[in-house]
């Protein structure tokens, strides 16, 4: 698997992409990392988005994706998550699963051009010079 993460908009939105096969073991690494560099240093709230557009497969044995996303999921200062891309329905119900167990605040956009008005109608506060995302 390929991904890569970063401020989307700095210590605020964290923009995570997908690419490829992903294994269960990256997951872990992914999330731990998510957690350290990112919710643990950013202004709470802290939203993500999870481009998902590239990816080509992705584990499919929900418990395992669930313990592994609870890294970050009961993190207090995640706020909402924004999917890219989900057009595979075994990972939407995955992704629906999770995050509706987790109780969270979650959306599935079809294209990133929606993000600006989407973050703006969760998080108020910002300004529209801060969608000009980070690079």
């Amino acid at each position: 698997m390929q991904h890569h993460h970063r401020w989307y908009i700095q210590n605020r939105v964290v923009y995570v992409i997908y690419r490829g096969a992903v294994l269960l073991e990256e997951l872990d690494i992914l999330a731990l990392d998510l957690v350290q560099n990112y919710l643990d240093k950013g202004q709470a709230p802290v939203h993500m988005i999870i481009d998902i557009r590239e990816l080509t497969t992705f584990p499919t044995h929900l418990g395992k994706v669930k313990q592994n996303a609870d890294l970050y999921i009961k993190h207090p200062s995640l706020g909402h998550v924004l999917f890219i891309g989900v057009e595979n329905p075994a990972i939407r119900f995955i992704a629906s699963t999770i995050m509706q167990l987790a109780r969270l605040n979650y959306y599935i956009l079809k294209s990133q051009d929606s993000l600006p008005q989407v973050l703006l109608r969760i998080e108020p506060r910002l300004e529209v010079e801060d969608l000009t995302p980070n690079t």
